[in-house]
């Protein structure tokens, strides 16, 4: 710096400073999130660091604790290349067919890829396994079905019988071109499955760490995220057809919204004019439909395939034949891509489900 005024260096800082907070913000610089949950109250729910989607999690002997259910790690950013390992202890199974315990990257409640500790129904044997898998839309698992099947890599440990009161440390990768899962028992690995992400497939690049317990009971600790490359995270409001009006007397004020209302001591259901509405579904309508173990595939979704050519053409001739039928709504199981053609649609709320699980 020899040789320059007080004034030329000046000039040279405000020259390297927008260089600087350009390195500073840059999200390939990585961050490295640790959470061994002993910064939490006993009892508390992890919030706000972590986001539980239900009343079933709560901190305990430093641990994070779930009955049933999901916890996102808000804490972390969203990300496309992330690594996210956590310990998993399963200390319960409850009732229920398929059972899982595992951690995954979410980009919302319908896409994320899951890396679950798995117990088979009681017609298999409740045998233990391991899965690497995808949701995409809701449909689960995406990563074998077509249109969104992936090409599996080489790999191990899909059949690991592990055991209950046994901690294993989960370990789940992400990057632009695969997806991989790993899990240790101690020092020694005992599973690894992965993906190739081909670029034409559909499938979950991008998300947040979170925990996910169906049907048993376990105990979760020392987390850990390593973010290599941060992105956007979608947040983009669906866009609802115009509602158009039907014949009849309004019961009730219109509220833009399909609600329950009482009207002198009767409750009803009503339209978004405040019109009674008489809902008429038929069960899951669904593109992918069931998924057949035994043949490998789902039937009814392999033949739509081959008639339709796409899922975006089988969804519109499939809300025109409903309507051609009198049907009004879309029930439970019904494929997203039906949704605002024209059909109002119904949501979970799932209250009190844990509790049925229980022996």
């Amino acid at each position: 710096m020899t040789g320059f005024s007080a004034g030329n260096r000046s000039l040279e800082w405000l020259a390297i400073l927008p260089v600087a907070l350009a390195l500073l913000q840059s999200p390939a610089l990585g961050q490295h999130l640790h959470d061994d949950f002993s910064a939490y109250a006993v009892g508390g729910d992890g919030s706000p660091d972590w986001e539980p989607r239900n009343e079933d999690w709560h901190i305990a002997d430093g641990a994070y604790v779930g009955d049933d259910g999901t916890a996102v790690w808000q804490a972390v950013p969203f990300a496309s290349e992330i690594t996210f390992a956590c310990d998993a202890t399963v200390l319960q199974l409850n009732k229920g067919d398929w059972l899982t315990v595992g951690i995954g990257i979410a980009a919302d409640d319908r896409n994320y890829w899951a890396l679950n500790l798995v117990v088979a129904p009681e017609n298999q044997g409740r045998r233990h396994r391991t899965e690497l898998q995808e949701s995409v839309d809701g449909y689960w698992p995406a990563a074998g079905a077509t249109p969104t099947r992936l090409k599996p890599l080489p790999g191990k440990g899909g059949d690991f019988d592990w055991r209950t009161n046994q901690t294993y440390r989960l370990e789940i990768k992400l990057t632009p071109a695969t997806i991989t899962g790993r899990i240790l028992d101690g020092t020694n690995e005992v599973a690894e499955i992965s993906y190739e992400l081909t670029k034409e497939v559909r499938a979950v690049r991008a998300g947040r760490p979170f925990l996910r317990i169906n049907g048993m009971s376990a105990r979760f600790g020392d987390a850990v995220a390593a973010v290599t490359q941060t992105t956007p995270e979608t947040t983009g409001t669906p866009k609802f057809p115009a509602w158009t009006t039907r014949p009849g007397r309004a019961l009730v004020k219109g509220e833009g919204f399909f609600r329950t209302a009482e009207v002198d001591g009767r409750w009803w259901l009503v339209d978004p004019e405040g019109k009674p509405f008489f809902a008429v579904g038929t069960d899951h309508v669904n593109y992918h439909a069931h998924f057949c173990e035994k043949l490998g595939y789902a039937p009814y979704n392999r033949n739509v395939q081959a008639k339709f050519g796409s899922e975006e053409a089988w969804a519109s001739n499939t809300v025109e034949r409903l309507k051609a039928w009198g049907f009004n709504e879309l029930p439970a199981g019904h494929s997203p891509s039906l949704r605002h053609r024209g059909l109002p649609h119904i949501l979970f709320a799932s209250l009190g489900t844990s509790f049925a699980q229980r022996e």
